[in-house]
């Protein structure tokens, strides 16, 4: 949470009721390495995005395709940069989606898969909900390492839901990928990741960066909110460290989202809890 806090030895995998490899070393060609990802984020019933960072700037590509079919289907970057997110759709609900990212000649330099989210009515499926991962990247990686072992097991986790604080310092993109893209990476690799900023991410421009797609406009609220549906669940994100306050077009906007969700479950995700009887006490205002 805040400057005291640190990467409990544990995590929550959280069920929902009703529906439901790794960062590579480069295989020759391009002058760039992968700093950070690949991971998918701002999943939908189509398809995601995919986020990933080389150390330096280079056109970069995704090719991507349905579990068992043998044909890829390719998107390249428009521009040299060293920061990609290219957005994976026009795929059918319920899809389990291998995602290959490319550097310069086409060479490969990271992998990933996710599955593309199901109607209300699909089988059940469980979420992970960790944070505070700054600061111990050992045990960051351990307990990356055992809930990316649960989701190969069960086969039935369908997103990461992280609740900031992802690094000590969020305006350093190396110690970021130290602290959290790096252990993270078999995590990253087998389902998206939906986060909120911690008060470690505050004034940075890091973490618009790294989720440039939260899904929330500036008219409507605040961008790093978030609002993203699983089949039968509905998960908020808040960001409590925002300069517009959480009131008029935000606070209307969360009202809007809670009450459209009908007989959806409601997750609100925030940094650090409205009630707390720890250190840091509760955050009844933000």
């Amino acid at each position: 949470m805040r400057i005291a806090s640190r990467l409990l030895p544990a995590f929550v995998a959280v069920v929902a009721f009703g529906c439901a490899p790794g960062a590579e070393k480069k295989e020759g060609g391009g002058a760039a390495n992968l700093l950070s990802g690949p991971y998918a984020i701002s999943p939908a019933a189509d398809g995601a995005t995919v986020c990933w960072q080389t150390s330096a700037a280079e056109t970069g590509a995704v090719r991507f395709r349905a579990a068992g079919n043998p044909e890829w289907t390719r998107i390249d970057g428009e521009k040299a940069t060293r920061f990609h997110a290219v957005r994976v759709s026009g795929l059918k609900p319920g899809t389990t989606v291998e995602v290959e990212v490319l550097g310069a000649g086409g060479a490969k330099i990271g992998a990933l898969s996710f599955r593309t989210y199901q109607p209300k009515d699909a089988a059940p499926f469980s979420f992970f909900v960790y944070g505070d991962t700054r600061g111990n990247p050992s045990m960051h990686s351990r307990i990356a390492a055992e809930m990316a072992l649960a989701a190969e097991r069960s086969g039935k986790y369908a997103f990461i839901l992280n609740t900031g604080d992802l690094a000590t310092f969020g305006s350093d993109e190396e110690r970021t990928a130290v602290e959290f893209f790096i252990p993270a990476a078999p995590l990253l690799a087998r389902m998206p990741l939906i986060c909120v900023p911690g008060n470690h991410e505050m004034g940075s421009d890091l973490f618009g960066k790294y989720f440039p797609e939260q899904g929330v406009s500036r008219r409507e609220g605040n961008p790093f909110d978030v609002c993203v549906d699983c089949g039968p669940v509905r998960v908020i994100g808040i960001d409590q460290y925002a300069r517009k306050p959480f009131a008029g077009d935000r606070a209307r906007w969360l009202e809007k989202k809670l009450a459209e969700a009908g007989d959806m479950w409601r997750i609100v995700a925030i940094h650090e809890p409205i009630y707390s009887s720890g250190s840091h006490g509760s955050a009844i205002a933000f």
